[in-house]
């Protein structure tokens, strides 16, 4: 039977879980919703998203800009249609709670787009951290940035919604990959404190520097650094715990873990196209779970938890208080 899919937008996200979709399903149906008409695309093209749910797609891809994820997972779960949705989840709570009733009452397979779950690398660190490797976590560093016009070359950088308050843009929410990792490594988070701004010329009303200070239920304490600036693309974590610490680099070909405690030093490298990879699992392990064969490894309440996380960055930032959860 020939799968049909619905793609919520048609930008380089949107794109690369085409491409997938393909490359998992070569015979699958390829349908596009889309408010207007802005590149040519080869697949059926629909300007209604009822009109396009009518044609019943197992699934919806949803990868438009962030502020417009509920709106379109609203619509596809009232007719019972599977959801794999970008990350973050929304720039808000308007609507969530009322598109996880749908979804507990259809009994709906959701998947967030948090890939770097699936990366081999994170995957060895947060063994290792169940293991007791360094023994108990005391705190963690870790910090993200890239230089926005480098993203997409090809692309106006201060027309994509990663540069527009609007649609749900700024670092807090476009990197909030780090948000997300900390959660699912160290454990829920209590406090947060943080600041972000502008402090560059980019052409963008969103803040492009955010630095926070995460305070954990187990009392560990890390510290994220994330920005849209730095010119040589960069993500580095180090964990300190009560009997040594890790280090992760993720940065110019460079895919490696280190540990080190009193006795012993071990450097473990891993594929640099670890990150590209991500995307794969990720949209193989929501299909598996659309056929009942596993669980999604980043269902709704992950993407909620994380978006509260990352809602209370922004509000700490912006009354330069702390904010419990």
């Amino acid at each position: 039977m020939i799968k049909t899919f619905l793609i919520a937008g048609f930008g380089t996200i949107g794109k690369k879980h085409i491409g997938i979709i393909k490359k998992l399903e070569p015979q699958s149906r390829i349908m596009l919703f889309r408010h207007k008409k802005t590149v040519k695309s080869e697949y059926e093209e629909f300007y209604d998203l009822g009109q396009a749910l009518k044609q019943k797609p197992i699934a919806t891809i949803v990868a438009n800009p962030t502020s417009e994820h509920i709106n379109v997972a609203l619509k596809a779960a009232k007719e019972g249609v599977n959801l794999f949705i970008e990350k973050p989840l929304s720039n808000n709570m308007k609507g969530v709670n009322h598109l996880k009733k749908i979804l507990n009452q259809k009994n709906i397979i959701v998947s967030i787009g948090y890939n770097m779950r699936f990366l081999e690398s994170l995957n060895f660190i947060k063994e290792n951290l169940e293991n007791k490797t360094i023994g108990k976590v005391i705190s963690a560093r870790l910090q993200v940035g890239q230089y926005l016009p480098d993203w997409n070359p090809s692309l106006d950088y201060s027309s994509m919604y990663s540069a527009k308050s609007e649609l749900g843009g700024g670092v807090i929410l476009t990197l909030s990959h780090e948000l997300d990792y900390a959660r699912w490594l160290f454990g829920e988070v209590k406090e947060v404190m943080a600041f972000s701004d502008k402090i560059s010329n980019l052409k963008i009303d969103v803040e492009d520097t955010a630095d926070v200070m995460l305070k954990f239920l187990s009392k560990s304490v890390a510290t994220i650094h994330m920005d849209y600036l730095q010119r040589v693309p960069s993500r580095t974590a180090e964990i300190i715990g009560d009997n040594g610490m890790m280090t992760w680099q993720y940065i110019a070909h460079m895919n490696k873990v280190t540990i080190l405690t009193k006795n012993s030093i071990k450097v473990t490298e891993f594929p640099i196209d670890d990150m590209a990879m991500t995307y794969l699992k990720q949209i193989s392990n929501f299909l598996k779970a659309i056929e009942g064969k596993t669980k999604p490894k980043v269902d709704l309440k992950e993407g909620i938890d994380t978006l509260k996380v990352a809602l209370a960055v922004k509000k700490s930032a912006k009354i330069h208080k702390k904010v419990r959860l």
